[in-house]
């Protein structure tokens, strides 16, 4: 258990029981709020037969305390959303609450929350946009750690853009501020602040097919690599790119969309740390029917990761998903992925450390069931396997998952 969070979200959690408690048995309350109002609780069973993500190069007792990698995790959460329209405004403020429990491990128990609020607006027939704010704490991912570490992750983003849509033309401009900080001491090093600023033109045409450039800047900032003297990885960089985008409709039942980009990474203080090259996203859907999709996705990009011997990593990969909905209360679904992450910088020992490279690939698939409107039931199973060049930097892991959902 985190324990400055703990008992504030136990407080909510409360809060938010009662609320519940009090839609459910009032019925002039449900109507008062006319469904503008949802309270959704959910149950989360968990069997990750891999939870830290332990090479198998590696004793797991030397790093886990325990010769069994596996554990059975329950999650509980409580949502509260409330959409309203004022006239042609729209306002969508959310909070959500969730206590993991670990069965076997458990020092990694933890509660979280994410909470966001929303002003979709709308001027005249041609202007929109939105102003919004979210924020999260979650536990972070183990995938990079690959040791029995809490590390619970706050990040909190604020943006605003809008939209003007001609007959033809439509522009669109906007800025995201983000801000993403680590629990673990040890990982603070790794705390970023970003402002991205970005401007679109599109062209539509009267088939609906469009094509547009693309601008974006992303200033950057870690803020706590000031405080160390002997770090090799820069605390601020400056990112331009400039791109086209486009949307083509190949048939009735066919969608080729994605973008292509010209990135340049620049960092103040040490400039063999920059990057400059193209990246892109090739998406494509196929929906035979009403009740079948079928996508792909093709992409090299620029990923951040949780690392304190890299900021970036160059991503490429592929990916597929299939969705069948044979019915209104049943749906089912399957996942392939398979990506290259080449780690592109080194970090505070660089002659210590070749470059990183890491393969992961996983596949999956899921089942929900709906059998009444305001209770849905799901399935989930990931197989994820992967190697690195370096010894310790590879894992294999399945995890199933059962949910059950209940909204009010």
């Amino acid at each position: 258990m985190i324990p400055e969070n703990g008992r504030k979200t136990r407080a909510a959690f409360r809060a938010l029981l009662s609320i519940a408690a009090w839609l459910f048995i009032s019925g002039s309350a449900q109507a008062f709020f006319d469904d503008k109002l949802k309270l959704q609780m959910s149950e989360n069973l968990n069997y990750d037969s891999n939870v830290f993500r332990i090479s198998g190069n590696v004793n797991p007792a030397t790093f886990i305390g325990s010769t069994d990698k596996s554990d059975v995790i329950r999650i509980t959460k409580l949502s509260l959303d409330l959409n309203l329209s004022v006239s042609r405004q729209n306002f969508d403020i959310g909070y959500s609450l969730n206590q993991t429990r670990y069965t076997r491990f458990v020092d990694q128990d933890f509660d979280g929350h994410d909470g966001h609020a929303n002003w979709l607006w709308q001027l005249g027939n041609r202007l929109n946009g939105q102003i919004g704010f979210n924020q999260s704490l979650a536990l972070g991912s183990f995938a990079n750690l690959q040791a029995r570490v809490a590390n619970p992750v706050q990040t909190t983003q604020a943006l605003a853009n809008a939209t003007y849509t001609g007959v033809r033309w439509h522009v669109e401009a906007g800025v995201t501020q983000t801000r993403q900080s680590n629990g673990n001491p040890a990982l603070r090093v790794t705390d970023f602040d970003t402002t991205d600023p970005e401007l679109s033109l599109v062209y539509v045409s009267p088939s609906n097919n469009s094509a547009g450039i693309s601008l974006q800047l992303e200033d950057g900032r870690y803020p706590n690599r000031d405080l160390i003297s002997n770090n090799l990885l820069d605390s601020d960089y400056l990112q331009h790119s400039y791109g086209a985008l486009f949307s083509w409709q190949l048939t009735g039942h066919s969608l080729l969309s994605g973008h292509v980009d010209r990135i340049s990474k620049d960092y103040r203080d040490v400039p063999q740390q920059n990057f400059d090259g193209t990246t892109y996203v090739v998406n494509y859907s196929w929906t035979p029917t009403g009740h079948l999709i079928w996508s792909a996705s093709y992409q090299r990009q620029l990923s951040a990761i949780l690392s304190l011997t890299s900021n970036f990593a160059l991503t490429k990969g592929i990916s597929s998903q299939l969705a069948w909905t044979p019915t209104s209360k049943l749906k089912a679904g399957a996942n392939f992925n398979f990506t290259t992450q080449d780690y592109l910088q080194q970090g505070l020992q660089p002659d210590a450390s070749p470059q990183r490279t890491d393969i992961t690939r996983s596949a999956g698939f899921d089942l929900s069931y709906a059998p009444l409107q305001d209770l849905a039931i799901s399935f989930n199973f990931v197989h994820e396997n992967r190697t690195s060049s370096i010894l310790t930097g590879d894992y294999l892991d399945n995890l199933s998952t059962v949910n059950v959902q209940l909204s009010f």
